[in-house]
């Protein structure tokens, strides 16, 4: 007999892109004060992938499809990269801690600043991702982290869900 038709795996959808920009828009104000406060930056990929999965899990039955781990990893990825983006945009840089010591600088100058800098990130991003993840296969430590994290909610639904539960609790509370 015929094999079964498989399902295509969903990986880039705009329920994905959607919770990743929401998460994404709050991650980077909370960044933001916290560069500014510690010095400190993280992109909060692992933090984004257990509440993606909380979240979808808790609305499974409103939709079509369950939130798979693909869906799961452009949902954190595009969660990250907003909340970087303050960072590089040069809001926890040089630029509030100069202002505030009373040095001016024009309006135009913080998103020329922001752009330029994303633009070189991506241009030395893109030659140095050749070498180091291409040739030799160099590990990412987060993003090898943020991996295991969704492979370990792929796996064991109900005790991520559990553990979900637990971790949005303790936040509210």
């Amino acid at each position: 007999p015929p094999a079964a038709p498989v399902a295509p795996r969903r990986e880039l959808t705009a329920r994905a892109l959607a919770f990743g920009c929401v998460a994404g828009a709050l991650l980077s104000a909370g960044q933001v004060y916290v560069g500014l406060k510690t010095g400190f930056n993280d992109g909060g990929s692992i933090a984004t992938a257990l509440v993606a999965f909380g979240f979808f899990a808790a609305v499974r039955r409103f939709s079509p499809a369950a939130f798979g781990p693909l869906e799961n990893n452009v949902a954190q990825t595009t969660a990250a990269a907003a909340a970087i983006m303050g960072f590089s945009a040069g809001l926890t840089s040089a630029f509030p801690a100069l202002t505030m010591m009373g040095h001016d600088y024009p309006q135009w100058a913080l998103p020329v600043w922001g752009a330029a800098t994303g633009a070189i990130g991506v241009l030395v991003a893109s030659r140095l991702r050749q070498k180091l993840v291409r040739r030799e296969r160099l590990p990412f430590p987060t993003g090898a982290a943020t991996g295991e994290v969704i492979a370990a909610i792929g796996s064991a639904r109900e005790v991520a869900m559990r553990r979900a539960t637990l971790l949005v609790a303790t936040a509210a509370f």
